[in-house]
């Protein structure tokens, strides 16, 4: 601090000047400076007045000026003494105010901790406990931790602290899982976003593709509506047996395909098919017996019911076949029957044509050695053989249903070993007309 200042003198400061006139009042040396610089200033004015006078060359004079030279000194000595003690006191003054302050940071923390504690007072005061909240029961928490961490019995503080603890993590555990759930939802609504907008990119695409396949889709529908089988049909259909289904699927499909190229149609008795698959649903097998007994049994039946083996299933399949696209007006349309004789299990097929004309070898021989005179079946020679001539019967539209081709067997799903290993000589009959 600058001597002026603590003498009251320089910026005028109404503090500093209280400060130094404190400073005069309680410090020594500045007071002795004071009036020691007092003393020199009246020693030094009366100096000046003597020499304005005339008088300043006597030896009064001259043991003024040494008096105010030894002044001077003393003045330097009070000064640098002044100084001392303004540096002492600055030094109290610094030493205060790092007192000052510790107390004030103490002062803060003590009000800090004041406010802290007055909170958890408030804390405590208005704590209700457990009531109301879904905490873990007592069995649970003592069967997930041991005695040391229920840290007492049952109703103590730090058992209910720790019985809180736990509970704590548990809800953290909780809230964690649900975290990484909110995480997995938004990745997952990403993904849907995404494959959203994907979908929506689709819509302009299939536009395109629509208009692109509207020519086709009218070329399509220049024809009448595709043929399916309405309730009666589909009723009759399950009433056929295997290879006539078969045939008949064949067909349909044919039918669909080729539109008004063929029409397919069940003929027959339903109602006694009807009877037929319920009486075969209820039929029993036979007991068994020795292989004489067999034997002798099955050779009383065939005699008995000798026509029974070439009775046929009460339903057929027809197929009407019309002339090829460009064929001569005069050429008729054609119609194929096909039957199925359960006991000797082959298809014959009996053919039609729509002038009425009389066509017998017109199916004759489609495929080498296949007249379909004889059964593709050779056992089935030993239950039709004719005892007069001992010859097989020959299948024909007179005695049986028509006749038994191998590829009406073939279409019926029906496979059998061949008669023949190697190629017969053909037995050609009259020609077939064109159908």
């Amino acid at each position: 601090i600058p001597l002026h200042a603590l003498m009251g003198k320089g910026s005028g400061d109404k503090m500093e000047v209280e400060g130094a006139k404190r400073a005069k009042t309680e410090v020594p040396e500045l007071k002795s400076f004071s009036k020691t610089l007092e003393s020199l200033k009246t020693m030094v004015g009366q100096l000046v007045e003597d020499k304005r006078n005339g008088g300043g060359t006597g030896a009064a004079a001259q043991e003024l000026a040494k008096r105010c030279i030894t002044k001077v000194a003393e003045v330097r000595r009070d000064s640098r003494q002044a100084h001392d003690a303004a540096d002492r006191l600055l030094r109290e003054a610094e030493a205060e105010r790092l007192r000052t302050d510790t107390v004030s940071q103490q002062l803060q923390n003590l009000q800090y901790q004041k406010i802290h504690l007055s909170r958890e007072l408030n804390v405590c005061l208005s704590y209700k406990g457990t009531e109301g909240l879904d905490l873990i029961s007592e069995e649970e928490f003592e069967a997930a931790t041991t005695e040391e961490q229920r840290k007492g019995p049952r109703g103590s503080h730090d058992y209910e602290l720790a019985r809180l603890t736990v509970e704590m993590k548990k809800r953290e555990e909780v809230i964690k899982a649900l975290k990484q759930q909110e995480l997995r939802r938004k990745l997952y609504e990403g993904k849907l976003a995404a494959q959203r907008k994907f979908l929506d990119g689709l819509s302009g695409h299939l536009d395109t593709i629509h208009a692109a396949a509207e020519p086709v889709r009218k070329e399509f529908n220049k024809s009448g509506a595709v043929p399916s089988l309405d309730k009666a049909d589909a009723n009759a259909a399950s009433l056929l047996p295997a290879p006539l289904y078969s045939i008949y699927y064949q067909a349909h499909a044919y039918e669909v395909a080729f539109l008004d190229t063929a029409t397919t149609a069940i003929v027959g008795d339903r109602a006694e098919a009807l009877a037929y698959v319920k009486a075969q649903a209820t039929q029993t097998p036979k007991s068994p017996s020795g292989a004489e007994s067999k034997k002798r049994k099955r050779r009383k039946q065939l005699e008995e019911d000798g026509e029974s083996l070439l009775a046929a299933h009460p339903l057929s399949v027809s197929v009407q076949l019309p002339p090829k696209e460009g064929a001569p007006a005069t050429t008729p349309a054609i119609t194929l029957t096909f039957s199925y004789l359960p006991r000797l299990q082959l298809v014959t097929v009996k053919h039609a044509l729509s002038n009425k004309a009389s066509e017998k070898a017109l199916l004759q021989d489609l495929f080498p050695n296949d007249s379909g005179l004889l059964s593709p079946l050779p056992a089935t020679d030993y239950l039709l053989l004719d005892p007069a001539s001992n010859k097989p019967l020959r299948f024909s539209d007179a005695t049986t249903a028509g006749r038994a081709y191998k590829w009406a067997q073939a279409l019926a799903g029906l496979r059998y070993p061949p008669r023949d290993q190697g190629p017969p000589p053909r037995d050609k009959g009259p020609p077939a007309a064109a159908a």
